[in-house]
């Protein structure tokens, strides 16, 4: 199967999970009262909230993971990746520029929105709390986005508010989460990204 094909294929079926796994959660948080359900503890509530915000994680940790899994092909039919240093989307940013025609002023998306997928990927696997209801930017993720795309829509005005208004920057990270909206969203740059990544050729230089 060709490849592009074959990351559609799997970025359809992430939107269909989430959509179909988040039915129950959604049934309980939205429009069931904690009261009717005999035998629920009052932690209960609490789980239900954090277990969507799991879904959330887990069908963007999919979503980085086909982005990572297309490159990592696309790479490959055109010779192979030379052992640079960074990140694995650094690496393969860096053999797109190099030795390819891609170029970030020419791609429909965003390069930060692509690499926010990836951290906030990044933060979820290895946020240092055992039991945290929503994992937290690293370090490396808050220095290079404070406003990322993956906080709460309220701390994104404030975000702004500070920057733009007061002068001022967030002096702290903030708690990630994966709304269905975003999650929608973020295929939706993925399938672009990579569409674009496939029209790309192998540089002449």
């Amino acid at each position: 199967m060709e490849i592009l094909t074959a990351l559609k294929n799997q970025l359809a079926f992430i939107e269909w999970f989430y959509k179909k796994a988040a039915q129950p959660f959604f049934s309980f948080l939205l429009f069931e009262r904690p009261e009717r359900h005999g035998d629920d503890t009052p932690d209960d509530r609490e789980n239900w909230e954090k277990g969507l915000n799991v879904l959330g994680y887990c069908s963007l940790s999919l979503v980085a993971k086909a982005i990572e899994d297309y490159l990592r092909l696309f790479v490959g039919a055109l010779g192979g990746m030379p052992d640079t240093k960074g990140s694995k989307f650094e690496k393969y940013e860096n053999f797109l520029l190099t030795r390819t025609t891609f170029l970030w002023d020419n791609c429909p998306i965003e390069r930060n929105r692509i690499e926010q997928i990836n951290l906030c990927r990044n933060d979820f696997m290895h946020d240092p709390s055992i039991n945290a209801r929503q994992a937290k930017q690293n370090k490396k993720h808050f220095e290079k986005h404070p406003n990322s795309r993956f906080i709460a829509s309220w701390e994104q005005v404030m975000v702004a508010t500070m920057t733009e208004v007061e002068g001022k920057k967030p002096d702290h990270q903030f708690s990630l989460r994966v709304t269905g909206d975003e999650l929608i969203r973020a295929i939706g740059d993925a399938r672009r990204f990579c569409e674009f990544v496939n029209t790309q050729k192998a540089s002449s230089e």
